[in-house]
């Protein structure tokens, strides 16, 4: 299969997943448009965190965080090639727990989140540590124009689940 079809393939997974968590999340609940883009802009962070991690290039992730919040996952992504490492992380589930909207500009999610963790040898190609974590997070999002971004992330509980 060639590559710009493989990208648009799993793009398109990715929006009906996306779908799917979305429809679960609201489900006997009364969900506010702004509250929809709330979540979908957590889950679309999420994801190019992942990418990011495993391609080495977080420019993407601007799109749905600040700068400054987008240079600490660079940063972090930086040190870990400078140890000529590299980290795979896969989301295996989010559960949307409670949404507050601070301000008309800013708001706060709680998640808990399950992901899964390699860290591969850049090298080698070895996989050096595997971990499983449950964590609850609060992300607080900023309003820009008419978008949504990712600001801040606080660990508010974190367990290794393997």
């Amino acid at each position: 299969m060639e590559p710009g079809i493989h990208n648009i393939m799993k793009k398109m997974l990715y929006f009906i997943f996306v779908l799917t968590i979305l429809s679960a999340c609201n489900k006997g609940k009364s969900v506010t448009d702004e509250e929809t883009i709330l979540k979908h802009t957590v889950i679309q962070y999420n994801m190019l965190l992942a990418e990011g991690y495993r391609n080495f290039n977080m420019s993407e992730l601007r799109t749905v965080a600040t700068e400054e919040r987008a240079m600490k996952a660079y940063y972090h992504m930086s040190a870990l090639g400078e140890g000529r490492e590299k980290m795979d992380a896969q989301q295996k589930s989010i559960s949307f727990e409670e949404i507050k909207f601070l301000t008309p500009d800013s708001a706060e999610l709680k998640t808990r989140e399950e992901w899964d963790y390699k860290h591969i040898n850049i090298d080698t190609g070895e996989t050096k540590f595997v971990s499983s974590i449950r964590y609850d997070l609060k992300y607080t999002l900023m309003r820009n124009n008419s978008s949504w971004l990712v600001s801040d992330i606080q660990v508010e509980g974190e367990e290794t689940t393997n």
